[in-house]
């Protein structure tokens, strides 16, 4: 409901509900911003990361030998206690202007996209992306689940995370229901 206020708010020009996102509108969808964040914290579409070692070196007590394959689980670094405050609750305001800093204390605690110099060169633009594409829906639908208050996400593991039995009713929005 909140990103639905938000587009709204937004998305009118002069009085009237546009049906289109700019470029310029995009960061001023800090809430829309948030949400997708955390759901990717959550969801992280690759759950899994697997990088080369290039050098000798010690990761916590482990020393690790040069061309050995170390995998970095994302799914489980975005819900350690250790780095997120009621990690396993969807808390979008973690990544608001207010709690970003205190949120993230290591530039490699949030990697969705991967990290360093081998992250996703798509990251930018998928993100973009996502944010156009829920704000004109947002615009235009309603969605809810059956029972929010006892819902829990399942999901496949492939090479990406897939939803299993995700059930999401859509309706249009009124004039009345904006």
């Amino acid at each position: 409901e909140k990103c639905a206020q938000e587009v709204d708010a937004i998305m009118t020009v002069n009085g009237v509900q546009t049906s289109a996102v700019v470029y310029d509108d995009i960061p001023k969808f800090s809430v829309l911003i948030q949400v997708l964040k955390e759901t990717l914290r959550l969801h992280p579409p690759v759950p899994e990361i697997v990088r080369k070692c290039t050098a000798p070196c010690r990761l916590g007590e482990f020393n690790v030998k040069k061309g050995s394959n170390v995998a970095i689980s994302v799914l489980a670094l975005h819900r350690h206690p250790d780095y997120w405050y009621l990690p396993n609750q969807f808390f979008p305001e973690r990544f608001s202007q207010e709690n970003v800093l205190a949120t993230i204390k290591h530039p490699f605690q949030y990697i969705p996209f991967g990290g360093g110099t081998r992250n996703c060169i798509g990251q930018r633009f998928g993100q973009m992306a996502v944010v156009v594409i829920m704000a004109v829906l947002l615009s235009k639908f309603h969605f809810s689940l059956p029972s929010p208050e006892t819902f829990e996400l399942s999901a496949e593991e492939r090479l990406c995370l897939y939803p299993t039995d995700l059930k999401v009713a859509i309706s249009l929005r009124t004039k009345e229901g904006r």
